[in-house]
């Protein structure tokens, strides 16, 4: 069954909050495996790195069990760190699914409220499904955003965002697949782990659309896109 097939997984935000393991550590169970985001203190460096802010926005979808999981990551860390979180929930239909006429209203809320930037972290329905309708409204409404996944910044007009490359990703996991395959170690007993250097990516066709460029600082490390997939440079930033 299930439970005594050795799984690795890839990709998953937060497989402790999720309830995939018990402990990054410990995962105590038959499964272990990598995760494609950066820590949420670590994204929140990288966003002050860019600019420093005193408010982030966040739009939530309550038909996402990992957005819930994401807010209240924040709401701790702002109370921590001294600065608000500005939200806005997304409408659901009756159905029980998000409605996507509530997109454009909800991030107009979040920059009424004077949001620095707005927060777009690895939520299935904004990041992808409906990212461009959410970069777009961010730059109707002048509000820098920051991503915690790739295609969001490299495919639409996210500006910019940190997390794992995905070759990296697959080299770790298939590292771990190994240990179970071939040196026959127990799921349960290899710590699942997000990687510990993150790729920068700054799109600068939405940064000069906001006339917000980057610091040298950052272009020193990151890299640059100016249209989708046309990069100009390449680099990797430390946790």
């Amino acid at each position: 069954g299930i439970r005594d097939t050795a799984i690795v997984f890839t990709e998953v935000t937060d497989p402790v909050g999720a309830g995939l393991i018990t402990s990054l550590a410990k995962p105590g169970r038959n499964v272990t495996g990598v995760s494609h985001v950066a820590p949420l203190t670590v994204q929140l460096n990288a966003i002050r790195a860019y600019r420093p802010f005193k408010k982030l926005g966040y739009v939530h979808n309550p038909s996402e069990p990992n957005s819930q999981l994401i807010l209240s990551q924040l709401m701790a860390l702002a109370r921590e760190q001294q600065f608000d979180v500005v939200t806005a929930t997304l409408p659901q239909l009756a159905t029980g699914d998000p409605d996507a006429a509530g997109i454009q209203p909800a991030i107009a809320k979040v920059a009424e409220q004077g949001a620095d930037f707005l927060y777009i972290g690895p939520i299935t329905y904004l990041a992808y499904a409906h990212r461009d309708e959410v970069t777009q409204a961010a730059l109707a409404h002048k509000l820098p955003t920051f991503c915690a996944t790739e295609s969001i910044v490299r495919q639409s007009g996210c500006m910019f965002g940190l997390f794992a490359n995905g070759n990296n990703i697959g080299a770790f996991a298939g590292s771990m697949a190994k240990r179970v395959l071939v040196d026959k170690q127990s799921p349960s007993a290899i710590p699942a782990s997000s990687l510990q250097r993150f790729s920068l990516l700054i799109n600068m066709r939405t940064a000069s659309a906001l006339t917000l460029y980057p610091p040298m600082l950052l272009l020193n490390v990151a890299e640059v896109i100016n249209a989708p997939n046309l990069a100009a440079s390449q680099g990797t930033i430390n946790k």
